[in-house]
């Protein structure tokens, strides 16, 4: 007994001497800063804003290239209207989940070369609805793409293009009641479509 509990006190202070801590920083509007400490060799990180910093406006995240293994990056809640450029610097990003935070576009995705997974549920301006609609998002980079969750009402499938992979399209679709010749043509670069909720006049058959 004593023998066991010796050998799980060595593992410990190994772990706390080899394990190395890096920081990301958090960037908000009006000069605002705060840290955040995770392992580095973490495979996923999850940043969920909180308090009063959920009033102001993120600008950037620093840091996150100093996480060679991380995979899954989720963030919860964050006000934005920037290009989501920071996400390039994660180099071996499959998973992504945007909960709850900003965007003016969709184009950020375009540049995620080894996406396999994506989880949005952005906070549109309504000035950028249309335009989130309506303009094409080329997804010819993204090679292993296995399934896009979009949980926005959006009143039309994604305008995403040359769509590798056949992925699943996850979808509210709430909000999706007349389905144009556009919507055909996206809809046939998926294996399948789903409604994330039960909706009545929703249905879809390719």
């Amino acid at each position: 007994m004593k023998k066991n509990y010796l050998l799980l006190l060595f593992f410990f202070i190994s772990f706390e001497i080899f394990a190395e801590n890096v920081e990301l920083k958090i960037i908000l509007q009006d000069g605002i800063e705060y840290t955040e400490s995770f392992d580095k060799d973490s495979k996923s990180i999850t940043l969920v804003s909180k308090g009063n910093f959920r009033l102001k406006e993120l600008t950037d995240i620093q840091g996150l290239e100093q996480f060679e293994n991380l995979t899954n990056f989720c963030m919860y809640f964050f006000q934005y209207k920037g290009n989501y450029s920071f996400l390039k610097k994660i180099k071996n990003l499959k998973d992504l989940g945007l909960i709850r935070c900003g965007a003016e576009t969709l184009n950020f995705l375009e540049d995620l070369t080894l996406l396999e997974n994506c989880e949005l549920e952005l906070d549109f301006a309504k000035e950028n609805q249309k335009s989130i609609e309506t303009i094409d998002v080329n997804l010819e980079k993204l090679k292993y793409i296995k399934k896009i969750t979009i949980n926005n009402r959006m009143s039309h499938i994604p305008p995403f293009v040359k769509v590798k992979n056949k992925p699943e399209l996850l979808l509210d679709t709430t909000n999706i009641k007349n389905l144009n010749k556009k919507d055909f043509k996206y809809a046939k670069q998926y294996s399948v479509i789903k409604s994330l909720n039960p909706n009545p006049q929703w249905y879809f058959e390719k």
